[in-house]
């Protein structure tokens, strides 16, 4: 689905397009398999339409974003920050 959203918006799309209901499909998509438990910082910061410096400062601050034991953010927290956005 990244692939299918990079051939409609080739150019970096608004913060606020990761909170339509596309936009959050792509981000439930990027990167992972269904059943992957944690995500990456870069891949967490596309999924939120930030920049991955972005993600690791919220985590620094214990901002909504759960840290998985392996290193990564738990998938369920990304989801959950982009869904509140989307509210």
């Amino acid at each position: 689905m990244i692939d299918l959203a990079g051939v409609a918006w080739p150019d970096d799309v608004e913060p606020a397009w990761w909170r339509t209901p596309v936009g959050r499909a792509v981000g439930r998509s990027v990167g992972m398999i269904d059943e992957a438990d944690s995500v990456s910082q870069t891949v967490a910061a596309a999924m939120l339409g930030v920049a991955p410096g972005t993600v690791a400062s919220m985590m620094s601050r214990g901002c909504d974003l759960d840290r998985h034991p392996d290193g990564g953010i738990t998938r369920a927290s990304v989801i959950a920050r982009i869904q509140r956005l989307g509210d």
